[in-house]
Parts: C-alpha cells; sequence; structure tokens
C-alpha cells in the first residue's frame, strides 16, 4: 500500500518524504549548505579480555550483573553492557556498608515478575511503566508488586553508586588514540563519568559538565581532549581547533549522533577531513551503532542531511 505514495523512480521513503512536505502545515528543514570537509567514521576493534567477555556472557545468559543486580528488561541490559564495554560496571553503596536485604528482595522479585509479563506480549504492556499500571488497574495478578511498591521509594531511583573496573583495556586504547593524534590532538567522546574520572588518572584533559567546563573547553588551544556528550555534544563550536573523534560508547540515538559530529564537521573547519573512530567491539556497541544509522533514515524524512548518512562508514561489521 506504501507504494502508492511513490512517483516513477521514487523508493517508499523517497515517495513517503515528497507527499510529507507537500503536505498543508507541513514545515520540514531543507538542510545546511555543504560542508567543505569529508567525513569519514571507522570502526576501532581493540581486544577484549576474557574478564569483560565473561562478565558481558554472565549478564546475557542470566539476566543478572556482574554484581549480582537482577536486571528488568533490554534497556536495562543493554545499560550494563555498556558499562562493561568499558571495562567498568557501577555498584550500589549502602549506608554503613550494610545492604537493605529487603529492598533488594522485593526489587528482585518484581522485575522477575516483570519480565516474566512482558515476555507474555500482553497488548497495551510492552514496558515496565505499563506492566505497572495494568497491575495498579487490576487488570493483570501480581504476587510482588504491592511489596515493591511498599519499598521503593526509600532511594530514588537506587542507592548511590560507584564504579569497579574490571579492567583498563580500553582506558589504555583511549590514551593511546589520543596520544596518536599528535600535535593536533583529538576528542574522546564519553558517556560515563566512571570513564571520565579514570581518564583523568591517566593525565587526560576532561572536560565534564558545569559551567566551569562549558567555558574551559572553548578556550581550551586544541590538543588531545577527552568530553562529555551530554555536556558538550550540543551547541558548541569547536571546528577551529579539532578535526579528529573518538565515539567511546555509541549513541543509539540519531540526533545525538548528528548534533556530535556537528561539533567539528561544520562550516569554518578547515581540514579536509573530519574523522570519526567508533568502538565496535561488543554486540551492544555494534547494536547501538546499527540502531543510529536506521533512526538516520527516518529523521531525514523530515529534511535536512543526517551526518551518518553522508559520511563515509569503514570496517562496520
Amino acid at each position: 500500500a506504501l507504494t502508492a505514495l511513490c512517483a516513477p523512480g521514487e523508493n517508499v521513503r523517497e515517495g513517503f518524504k515528497r507527499r510529507l512536505m507537500e503536505t498543508p502545515g507541513v514545515v520540514a528543514s531543507m538542510g545546511e549548505k555543504p560542508i567543505g570537509a569529508s567525513l569519514v567514521l571507522t570502526a576501532r576493534y581493540p581486544a577484549v579480555p576474557d574478564v569483560i567477555s565473561n562478565a558481558l556472557y554472565d549478564l546475557r545468559r542470566n539476566m543478572t550483573t556482574a554484581w549480582g543486580e537482577v536486571v528488568e528488561d533490554g534497556i536495562a541490559l543493554a545499560r550494563h553492557a555498556r558499562q562493561l564495554s568499558a571495562g567498568f560496571y557501577y555498584r550500589w553503596v549502602w549506608p554503613n556498608n550494610e545492604p537493605d536485604t529487603e529492598w533488594l528482595y522485593a526489587r528482585a522479585d518484581w522485575h522477575r515478575e516483570l519480565r516474566h509479563h512482558l515476555k507474555r506480549n500482553i497488548k497495551g504492556c510492552d514496558s515496565p511503566f505499563l506492566v505497572g499500571a495494568a497491575i495498579a488497574r487490576g487488570d493483570i495478578e501480581s504476587e510482588t508488586y504491592d511489596a515493591w511498591c511498599a519499598v521503593r521509594d526509600r532511594y530514588k531511583p537506587h542507592p548511590p553508586v560507584e564504579a569497579v573496573w574490571l579492567s583498563d583495556f580500553l582506558i589504555h586504547d583511549i590514551v593511546a588514540w589520543l596520544k596518536d593524534c599528535g600535535s593536533e590532538g583529538g576528542i574522546a567522546w564519553y558517556e560515563h563519568t566512571a570513564v571520565a574520572n579514570r581518564l583523568r588518572q591517566f593525565g587526560v584533559n576532561v572536560f565534564g559538565s558545569g559551567p566551569q567546563a562549558s567555558v574551559g573547553i572553548l578556550e581550551c588551544k586544541g590538543g588531545p581532549i577527552a568530553a562529555s556528550i551530554a555536556a558538550h555534544g550540543t551547541g558548541k563550536n569547536l571546528q577551529d581547533r579539532w578535526s579528529r573523534n573518538l565515539t567511546i560508547t555509541a549513541p543509539s540515538g540519531a540526533m545525538k549522533w548528528h548534533q556530535k559530529l556537528a561539533r567539528t564537521h561544520r562550516h569554518g573547519q578547515k581540514a579536509d577531513e573530519v574523522t570519526c573512530d567508533v568502538y565496535q567491539h561488543t554486540q551492544e556497541l555494534r547494536e547501538a551503532f546499527g540502531a543510529a544509522v536506521e533512526n538516520s533514515h527516518y529523521l531525514k524524512i523530515m529534511g535536512g542531511k543526517q551526518k551518518l548518512l553522508i559520511a563515509s562508514r569503514v570496517d562496520f561489521r
């Protein structure tokens, strides 16, 4: 039926885009003027040590983290896997080093039941929130929900965390990449505060969140740095000092990618080529990058050139 949208020579996406643009009241971006520098993305595959491979295998097989937390769904699994992909995991820090066993058991029981309901593919109950809402309305019977509700607000959303490092394999590779950039420098884009803190221990100039860091990265003269995607992945003009990038844990959001790449791939860039190396050494990082590329196709329908789609991609498997 979608082919009815298409004019001769158009594919489905092109036909839908044209019909959308022709619809009264629709306003879409027509994109930016071409940028002189090309954009090249290259996959990077550091060797993964056994301690990380084994932890990832156990996480996927048992739906349990390296320190025993029950994982409630695929989103949480991917979150923990991204931490392990960087060489560490977050664990909770309990007051006086005494775990709240009542809270832990109630949470674990609820998450086990929650996974059961999600696997049933109940209509209108395809997320933890919707399952909980259905139970609260009485549409689904539950043996654990009330007990979890009685204790869940003790910590919002969970106890404080600390990073436990299993391996510095990725930290060493990041530091080596920054060193290879030489005097020209490059930006290693990070997601986790634990990674930022570890890189500081290795002497890397890190720009995190906060007003001071925001001013600092704009005043930085160049060289090798690490920068927070959340804090500096939008709104910064960095093209006058850097053309090389490294993405440590690939985001799955197309707009995050577009904005982050646009910090250096933008008008005013003097280099002939802007590059971004992307770690792809685990299944979850590959899936996140693939999702971002697929999402870019949908955003392209609304007009504009998605940078993930105009970039040359090298060695992505």
